[in-house]
This record gives C-alpha cells, structure tokens and sequence, in this order.
C-alpha cells in the first residue's frame, strides 16, 4: 500500500482487480498529457500458480499514436506465501488531438482447475484422474485521459514551429573528419548533426535543414534514427551527415541550429542550442571534371610521343654530327642529357626566366671548352635551339661530360 500511495503522489494512475486469486494491474503515466506528449501505459496480469494458460488481451484506445516499449515479458512473483505468473506489456501512447482519450480496460483470461468428486485413488492414496478445467476471467478498469492542447503561453507556437512536448532535448554539431579548418578547395568536409531527446518518438524529431552559402555546395549524404526503451521513457535520436563542398577559398560562417522545445515535466518553453562553426578552406587549384582529366591523360599521351620522336632525333642530330661510332653515341648521348636538363630548369622555373636557366645550367657541372673544328657558333646540331646557344663565348654542343 505504501508503493502504491507513492505512485499515486507521482500521478500514476493504477487500478487492481482482484478476481479468483487473478487480476490486472495498470499504470497510466501521466493522466493529463499535452497533445502528442508521450504517456507510458503498463499492463501487467498476475495468476495463482494453480491456474493455467494464462491470456493478456488489451485493447489500444482510438484516437492516440501506439508504439511498443520494449519487449514483452513473463516472470513469476512471490507474493506473502503464494506464487503467481506474471504478464507485462508496455505502450507509448500520443493523442493526435486534444480533449479526452478513452482507453478500454485489459482483460486476463486463464483456465482453473474443477473440484474432483470423491474417490478414483490408486495404491498409494493419490487421485488418478485427470482434473477438468474452466475458464475465468479477470477484468481491468477502463480510463479516459484529459489531453491538453498546446499551450498559449509557448512563444514559438506563432512563428509555426514544430511542437514537441518533450521530458530532455539536445542537439549538438561538429566536424567529422577535422576541425574544419584544414579543408582544401574541392574536397569535401563532413558536418554532423545530432538530436538527442526523451519523451518523443522517432517520427517526431526535427529534421534540420543546411544552410546554404554562396561558392558552398551542401549534399546531404546520411540521415539515421535510433530509438530504445528506457525506464524513465522512450530515448530516441537522429544523427545527420552533410557533405560541404567549397568552390573557393576563404570562410563560410555556419548558424547556430536552435530547436524550440516544450519541458513537461518544468511546463516551460525551452531552446535547445548547438554553436554556429566557421569552415574554412584552403585555397588550391579547382577539382578538375571528367572532360578535363580527359584532356589531361590525351595530352599527356602526346607530350610522351613528342618527346619519343625528339630525343630520337637529338640522339640522330648528335651523332651525325659527330659521325658513327663511339665519339657520335657520347655526343647524342651529351646533347640529349643537355636538352633534358634544360626542360626540368625551365618547368621549375616558369617561363620568361630563359636568361636564368642558362647561367644555371653553366653553373651545375658545365664544363666550357671551345666547340670543335667545323661547327660555327650557333650551330645546334643538338636540334633545339636554346639548349646549345653560346653562353658568354663559345659553348658547343658537346659542352657537357
């Protein structure tokens, strides 16, 4: 009795029936809900050890959003001296609307044992027939809810935000992969969002929208919703992913996500409230398209078979210069090296720093010498002209070892 006055203190609703060593026992928590807040309605059938095949039958009201709490249970409970089958079932409830909610009672139905006539014992004085059973039934109390419209009090009932009575709720956001500050243009960075709340169903979570910025491409790329049963109610959360792509460098300043929610159990509005993030991305050369990776292998199939042809005939020029045999490979073999060094300066270089490359190119290892008999200044046999043009004097193409 003690428990049971604690229950009602709460408001807990409980009713007990008692019906030939049977009944039903029913918490309804709580009795005055809001429209769509969640109550939690517990059903659990007792039945003496004595009877048998014991059957929960319980009927969800109209009206009302049901969802099962939990798994179903059997368990058995010593109660002073006796034993008893227990069967609990649990539900959350949501009205659709306000007004009342009638919810019909449970009922238990289970077989009991008919009193034997006198005799029927063998040897050893016990009774060998078998009992005959009959069906009793024991019977719950029906209630009916008074549901609560939203209440004019809630500031953001005006501006058409969702409405969601609720007993906690949070929500939080951060970077996946980083902190967002190490992006780099063309590559995408992951934003999460999380929902968390207790007392709302899966279904009734707020789904947020990105925020949209110039030279920002947002793709949502996950959406998943979880729900379990705890004691206190039902926990439930969303989890979104939103891939962030940026077409330039420089930041992009996110909002703050707020979520207008009504406490329940305080009766007072609240916001819950994750901090605006700043991504900020690195300045880099854009993502190139299939057209442009296209272009990119088509040429670079070209550069190779131009460069094929041209050190063949820088290694024929070299060696026509200096005629067939040993002398003629190692001045194309020379030249070829020369051109080939003269390439690498310049793509490190840039272009318009031809002047450089050359003073370079006589600093690293050249050894100048007066060009052989026969070959003018500013002969290039070598078949690129810049390559083995007189440097301060006469440098021939043969100028390297």
């Amino acid at each position: 009795m003690a428990a049971i006055s604690a229950l009602f203190a709460r408001g807990y609703c409980i009713t007990v029936q008692a019906v030939q060593k049977a009944w039903i026992e029913t918490i309804v928590t709580p009795t005055t809900p809001y429209v769509q807040q969640h109550v939690l309605y517990t059903v659990r059938a007792f039945w003496h050890k004595t009877l048998r095949d014991g059957e929960l039958k319980v009927a969800l009201p109209h009206g009302a959003v049901a969802e099962r709490f939990g798994d179903a249970a059997r368990f058995e409970r010593l109660l002073g001296t006796e034993v008893f089958n227990v069967i609990e079932r649990r539900w959350v409830l949501a009205a659709a609307a306000s007004g009342t909610l009638a919810i019909a009672p449970a009922q238990l139905r289970a077989q009991a044992p008919v009193k034997k006539a006198a005799g029927g014992l063998d040897l050893y004085g016990r009774d060998y027939r078998q009992a005959d059973w009959s069906y009793l039934t024991a019977t719950g109390d029906a209630y009916v809810l008074t549901v609560r419209p939203r209440p004019a009090s809630d500031p953001y009932g005006a501006s058409g935000s969702a409405w969601l009575p609720a007993v906690s709720l949070n929500v939080r956001t951060y970077w996946q992969e980083h902190d967002g500050t190490r992006a780099a243009v063309g590559e995408p960075t992951t934003w999460v969002v999380a929902v968390a709340a207790r007392g709302l169903a899966a279904a009734q979570l707020p789904v947020v929208v990105p925020p949209q910025r110039a030279g920002l491409q947002v793709y949502e790329v996950g959406n998943t919703v979880a729900a379990r049963a705890a004691q206190s109610g039902l926990l439930t959360t969303r989890v979104q992913r939103f891939a962030m792509v940026s077409r330039r460098g420089g930041e992009f300043a996110l909002p703050p996500v707020q979520i207008p929610w009504w406490d329940v159990n305080a009766d007072v509005p609240r916001v819950a409230r994750a901090p605006g993030r700043t991504l900020t991305t690195l300045s880099a050369a854009p993502a190139k398209s299939d057209e442009q990776s296209m272009r990119f292998i088509t040429g670079g199939v070209l550069f190779a078979a131009v460069a094929g042809i041209m050190t063949a005939g820088i290694m024929v020029a070299g060696i026509g210069a200096a005629g067939i045999g040993a002398a003629g490979i190692r001045h194309g073999r020379v030249a070829l090296l020369r051109w080939m060094l003269w390439i690498r300066l310049r793509i490190a270089f840039g272009r318009g720093r031809e002047a450089s490359v050359r003073r370079l190119i006589l600093a690293v290892g050249v050894n100048v010498r007066p060009a052989p008999a026969g070959v003018a200044a500013g002969n290039t046999p070598c078949g690129y002209p810049d390559s083995c043009r007189p440097l301060a004097g006469t440098v021939g193409p043969s100028g390297f070892r």
